[in-house]
């Protein structure tokens, strides 16, 4: 049996196959890490992968489970079959991932069998997508925030806020321009035990084939991806890239972080202490880019208010419990900010139209 080990917001998943292919893709976001960081491990839950052996007609289907959801990408809109078998055993059937789910977490134990006729790199985008789900129901207590995030010299610069706010474009110019490391596409954790620490949270990098189109590397990077060039590939958007800034209109491209790492030649890094909370909005409304200080004496509801909106505090849209574990406890965003305070991180408002991006190296030197 070969085994590989993912680490997810202090879960270590253990995986083992006796077929290694399908870990290529796991490698496509754990090994995109730097490496001289690692999260401490709370709790570890063994995986173990093997092709399909089991009589469908010794299962009785029992309902329909949501397992994830998405808006922007119809496809990533999947269900599950739980199922009830033999010894009163339960299992998740996912039809379309061609995979079966069975977990003894009294045991740290998660079974997940495979049909012979998926590819390895769909296989272990599966087994991503599974562990991703357990450990974001199983972190310890702290608060997830949507926010792409860059380590700086001076330390984390986090971009917090919903989608269509200019994140991950925010991202890629402070890479692409001011030497950042990229540390987090979409969410971050910040942990209650070590408040001013943000957790990197694996996840794709997610970009209009616009913002493709503004960088040379990316681009070349996507038409590799389109002709077969990476071994973790999992999706076909086509060699056309429109020059399209608005996700909602079909252009919206994901890519593992390996991919984001080769491009620009910059690894990711798993943990980091935070300097600088921004709360962006990039739209073409704005004709003179504005950073604005937010002093926590003065606007501390505001922040607070803001913080509370992008935070998965009170449900999660996405990553739905169709394992049956409870939703985490969390922290509040008003205890979040408080011990951001008291860490000494600065807040800013962030207004910019993406056409004024090259004005960013004399705001950035603020954070």
């Amino acid at each position: 049996m070969e085994t590989f080990e993912l680490r997810i917001l202090g879960t270590l998943f253990r995986c083992q196959a006796v077929d290694s292919a399908c870990f290529r893709f796991l490698e496509s976001f754990q090994n995109a890490y730097a490496g001289n960081e690692r999260q401490k491990t709370v709790k570890t839950l063994f995986v173990q992968i093997k092709s399909l052996d089991w009589d469908p007609g010794s299962w009785i289907p029992l309902e329909t489970v949501p397992v994830h959801k998405s808006s922007a990408m119809p496809e990533w809109n999947i269900d599950a079959v739980k199922m009830e078998g033999p010894e009163k055993r339960i299992a998740y059937h996912l039809p379309n991932r061609l995979i079966h789910v069975e977990t003894d977490l009294e045991r740290d134990r998660i079974g997940i069998r495979f049909q012979k006729e998926i590819q390895p790199a769909y296989l272990g985008e599966a087994v991503f997508h599974i562990c991703r789900s357990y450990a974001l129901y199983l972190r310890p207590l702290g608060i997830l925030l949507h926010a792409s995030g860059v380590k700086m010299e001076k330390g984390a610069v986090l971009f917090c806020g919903n989608s269509l706010s200019g994140k991950t474009t925010l991202l890629l110019e402070m890479i692409h321009r001011f030497g950042g490391y990229p540390l987090c596409n979409d969410r971050a954790f910040l942990p209650s035990a070590e408040p001013s620490k943000i957790i990197s949270w694996p996840g794709y990098i997610s970009m209009c084939e616009g913002t493709i189109l503004n960088y040379p590397s990316l681009r070349n990077a996507a038409l590799e991806y389109e002709n077969g060039v990476y071994p973790y590939k999992t999706a076909e958007y086509g060699k056309e890239i429109r020059n399209i800034f608005d996700k909602r209109m079909g252009t919206k491209r994901m890519y593992p972080m390996e991919w984001l790492q080769t491009a620009m030649g910059k690894p990711y890094i798993e943990e980091c202490e935070i300097r600088t909370l921004v709360f962006p909005r990039v739209s073409l409304e704005y004709v003179e880019p504005e950073l604005q200080p937010l002093d926590p004496a003065f606007y501390s509801q505001e922040i607070t208010a803001l913080m509370e909106e992008a935070s998965f505090a009170l449900n999660e849209d996405a990553f739905l419990p169709w394992h049956g574990l409870p939703f985490p406890p969390t922290s509040t965003a008003l205890a979040a900010f408080d011990a951001l305070v008291a860490a000494g991180v600065r807040f800013f408002r962030l207004r910019i139209s993406p056409l004024q991006l090259n004005r960013l190296e004399k705001l950035s030197l603020q954070f």
